[in-house]
């Protein structure tokens, strides 16, 4: 019997969101270093199984841990399993997450790990114009929940960041996605952090989860230069761990990844040795395969040309309802006009209910989201400066790695020279 399109993605996401990824497969190596993952990991994170390098860095007794690692490395599993950890070890001690992600982040996934674990939690939505960092403290310190999430959605800086850790010397700190606000900042901002996060970890618990391409579309190459150098000797080298291996694309999507990601590094004017502190390589961490990416050239698309192949898209995807209309995505990094009206009278056509609609967002502000099925609508890279074209690897890297499964649709305004792409 022939599977429908959205019943071999929704069977994908259930397979690598639980990490069942030890199989071996019959035409490849066994999947590359993967151990059975502890109790609370399984039990309340719902991944069965780890990489090594990630069973490595989850042991780790460094009060002070700085995380790199590309998106689906699994930093989140990782700092919700050591926050589950830290909290279980002493019911008396209090835990702060800052998490930054883009306005359309859908992520639960720490709400969901500390239900599951029977930890108590509170949750604000923030940004710097809303909380000066006294009253932010000051709404934490009054909170009787083991953990306090703070979910950062809007408009803030390394220097608001700075100072509300600074007076969390009564709890333990965990940051995710630290990337986005590292940008357009000088070394006297990032001494300060550095600084404030080694001065908490005399006493607490401090691990913060980074990847540096994800925040490219506001931190510039010269600046990830500066910020990785001070890093490096700022901390040990045991203060500093990376994570490669990739587990939330299909194998198919993560070799695509890795190339673009390699295509980055080599377009930057830095030493290897400055990347590897804070752009680690990505490899492939399993050999789930899922349905092919299907990619559209189109040479000076129009607006109903755009519109029909998106409703089109959609259309496949929603077939025999295996997935819903909230677990499809439409990403891009920017838009005219004409072609978001045409995109949103496309979606309107097919849900009036806001919380079961398809996100409809820039690159950027799908920072830490992730959806089944993704539809990227990318502007085909021309001749420009590297600047630029770093810029566009960048958005292209995170549209892509937010999904199981892809469908690019590349519009260009002349003729483009197709390579043919060999068999991954």
């Amino acid at each position: 019997m022939k599977c429908s399109l959205g019943w071999n993605i929704a069977d994908i996401d259930r397979q690598l969101r639980v990490g069942d990824i030890t199989f071996r497969s019959k035409k490849r190596d066994l999947n590359p270093g993967v151990v059975a993952a502890p109790p609370n990991v399984k039990n309340f994170v719902g991944v069965k199984n780890l990489t090594t390098e990630q069973n490595r860095v989850l042991n780790s007794d460094q009060r002070l841990l700085w995380i790199n690692g590309p998106a689906g490395s699994g930093k989140t599993v990782i700092l919700s399993a050591k926050m589950i950890g830290t909290v279980e070890s002493n019911k008396d001690d209090k835990v702060v997450l800052i998490k930054f992600g883009g306005e359309d982040n859908n992520s639960t996934h720490y709400e969901d790990t500390l239900r599951l674990a029977n930890i108590t939690f509170s949750l604000t939505e923030t940004y710097i114009a809303k909380h000066k960092p006294t009253e932010l403290v000051n709404l934490i310190s009054h909170s009787n929940s083991q953990v306090f999430i703070v979910k950062v959605t809007g408009a803030s800086d390394l220097t608001w960041l700075t100072d509300i850790i600074s007076l969390l010397h009564q709890y333990h700190v965990f940051v995710d996605d630290v990337h986005s606000e590292l940008w357009i900042n000088t070394i006297t901002r990032y001494k300060d952090l550095i600084e404030t996060l080694k001065g908490l970890s005399a006493t607490k618990t401090v691990w913060l989860a980074c990847d540096l391409i994800q925040g490219y579309g506001t931190m510039k190459l010269g600046v990830m230069k500066q910020f990785a150098l001070l890093l490096a000797e700022s901390l040990s080298s045991d203060q500093i761990v990376s994570l490669s291996m990739n587990l939330r694309n299909t194998c198919d999507l993560s070799a695509l990844l890795s190339k673009i990601r390699d295509q980055y590094l080599k377009s930057g004017s830095a030493s290897p040795a400055v990347f590897d502190v804070l752009l680690p390589t990505q490899s492939t961490g399993h050999f789930i395969h899922g349905p092919k990416t299907v990619f559209h050239v189109l040479n000076r698309c129009g607006v109903t040309t755009l519109s029909h192949l998106v409703n089109e898209e959609i259309k496949k995807l929603l077939t025999k309802e295996k997935i819903k209309e909230n677990e499809i995505a439409i990403l891009y990094p920017t838009l005219k006009t004409a072609f978001k009206s045409a995109i949103k009278d496309v979606l309107s056509n097919l849900s009036n209910n806001p919380e079961t609609e398809i996100a409809f967002c820039t690159s950027m502000h799908s920072n830490s989201a992730e959806w089944p099925a993704v539809i990227v609508l990318h502007k085909a890279f021309q001749n420009s400066s590297n600047e630029s074209n770093e810029m566009q690897l960048s958005m292209f890297y995170q549209a892509i790695s937010r999904a199981r499964y892809i469908v690019q649709l590349s519009c260009t305004q002349r003729r483009v020279k197709l390579c043919k792409i060999p068999d991954l």
